[in-house]
């Protein structure tokens, strides 16, 4: 009389008990390290939460797209999960995350050339009036006292075609600072220098003498002096475009303490242990820190040389090769007396390229931190550049600002995008142009 159900039951309790205890199945060990562990967990977490956020917004796009009645439903019929502790790119579903970049892409094509053309303009209108005067000037005789001048470095971006392939530079970007030099306030006072962000430009595969000489054209106007490193690719460039026309090159100071540091600590003998790590040998450190602005000035040509002569001697002296030496003394020797008396003359000009690394650090390198190995058009990629040039040279400003906002900026009603604006140095600039009205967005001139 036992239907279908209880005789299954039955035949179930009867197998579990006649059979012997199963062991418990044994787990083998994880091979995982703690790091893998913690990294495996991450992602299931984050991929429970996106899918929970997915979930949600499914839920509540249904609801709100469903066949409308004339009686509102009940809050008892109707459940919506909400996203909790969702942040970041899981608000969003997947899709709509992987074509956000879109938007970011449509604006830089649209704005980035209008208000590009609007900066460069106030360039080259400043630049073309200060090549006239010095020239005049040059012609009567006499020294500018504001030569125009041009610092330039290049950034290699080294992307992996796969896991496991070595690194390649894929794009370069090559960086050109412009040093603003001008009259003091008082009749007495020292002459000012800014340092300012003329032009970034993105060209594909390393750096070379014909994409600097893209970058020199483009920009359009000879300097009294360029400032860089010795890069085989610059210097070939402005040695063919810039030596007939009068300009003077000036090696960094920055970059040559740097390579022969780098040359110290990596070179064969000329390092020593100390304790677990590797260091320049003392001898040669502290002769390489007598260099300086003022130290190569008063040294002169004569004791530039004698420099050199000197550490070739430590270098004998360590049991050092003197191959590397003798190789870096032909690079920087000539170029560098050749720079010492107009450092001489003209002690605003700067000995280093500081002012554009300076740039590199919080303008460029924030824009390609994390992302630079997505940019695929360089087209667009220069577009953005040129959006870093005019934040950096312009403070852009926006319409109706908040109360908080308009209190908390020193312009007192204008909100400046520009981090650089909030500086002091820009105060003064900011309490001039107070009383200006904003009826629209717009970029002041340089």
């Amino acid at each position: 009389s036992l239907n279908v159900w209880e005789k299954t039951e039955l035949a179930i309790a009867h197998q579990r008990q006649h059979e012997p205890d199963q062991p418990a199945p044994v787990r083998r060990p994880s091979r995982l390290s703690a790091k893998q562990k913690e990294a495996r967990a991450a992602r299931e977490l984050k991929k429970a939460e996106e899918a929970e956020a997915a979930q949600a917004l499914t839920e509540i796009e249904e609801h709100f797209s469903g066949p409308r009645t004339d009686e509102p439903p009940s809050i008892l019929d109707v459940t919506v999960a909400k996203p909790r502790n969702v942040t970041g790119s899981a608000s969003w579903d997947a899709t709509r995350a992987r074509n956000a970049w879109h938007v970011s892409a449509d604006l830089t094509d649209q704005y980035s050339p209008v208000l590009f053309a609007h900066v460069d303009k106030g360039f080259r209108e400043r630049e073309a009036a200060l090549r006239d005067i010095n020239d005049e000037l040059r012609e009567q005789g006499q020294v500018p006292s504001q030569p125009l001048i041009f610092v330039m470095d290049e950034i290699p971006i080294f992307l992996r075609r796969g896991k496991g392939a070595a690194s390649r530079v894929a794009w370069t970007i090559h960086a050109v600072g412009e040093v603003i030099i001008r009259q003091p306030q008082g009749p007495s006072g020292p002459l000012l220098r800014e340092n300012r962000l003329r032009l970034a430009r993105a060209l594909p595969g390393p750096a070379s003498a014909s994409s600097w000489l893209l970058v020199q054209d483009e920009i359009g106007v000879v300097p009294d002096i360029v400032i860089a490193d010795q890069g085989q690719a610059l210097a070939t460039s402005l040695s063919g475009v810039y030596t007939n026309a009068g300009t003077k090159f000036v090696p960094s100071l920055f970059h040559f303490t740097q390579a022969m540091a780098l040359m110290f600590y990596e070179t064969h003998g000329f390092s020593i242990k100390s304790g677990n790590r590797k260091i320049p040998h003392p001898d040669l450190s502290k002769h390489l820190a007598k260099l300086s602005r003022d130290e190569l000035v008063l040294m002169g040509p004569v004791g530039w040389g004698q420099w050199w002569d000197d550490l070739e001697s430590i270098t004998t002296s360590i049991g050092a090769p003197l191959a590397p030496v003798t190789y870096r003394r032909d690079i920087y020797e000539q170029v560098v007396a050749q720079a010492l008396p107009l450092l001489a003359a003209q002690p605003v000009i700067p000995a280093s390229n500081s002012g554009i690394e300076h740039r590199i650090r919080s303008m460029l390198k924030p824009v390609l931190r994390g992302r630079k190995q997505r940019y695929r058009n360089l087209t667009r990629t220069n577009a953005l550049l040129d959006l870093v040039v005019c934040a950096a040279t312009t403070p852009v400003t926006t319409r109706n600002p908040t109360p908080r906002q308009a209190a908390q900026h020193p312009c007192s009603g204008r909100t400046v995008l520009n981090p650089l604006a909030l500086d002091s140095k820009h105060g003064q600039a900011c309490q001039t142009r107070r009383q200006r009205p904003l009826s629209h967005i717009e970029v002041h001139p340089p």
